[in-house]
């Protein structure tokens, strides 16, 4: 069975919520965006999202991500399990 390790360089996806073209292009929709920190009755700024490969097991490893991220921060890798 074929698998892909999808990894994302957090200090190059600067604006995932303004950019999200990872989000939009998926086919499988592999990636959520998700705050890496919340804060008590106010709302997260934006700056302080994070792309995740939430669902990483649906990826099929078309590569589209990697290819249309602007910034560069997808890295999409070939794993062999067994």
């Amino acid at each position: 069975m074929v698998r892909f390790e999808i990894s994302i360089d957090h200090s190059r996806c600067s604006d995932p919520l303004g950019c999200g073209i990872c989000l939009k292009i998926c086919p499988t929709a592999v990636f959520v965006a998700r705050p890496s920190q919340m804060f008590k009755f106010r709302e997260t700024p934006g700056a302080l999202y994070r792309i995740k490969p939430l669902y990483a097991s649906m990826c099929t490893g078309c590569m589209e991500c990697a290819v249309k991220c602007p910034a560069g921060a997808v890295r999409v890798e070939r794993s062999n399990v067994r």
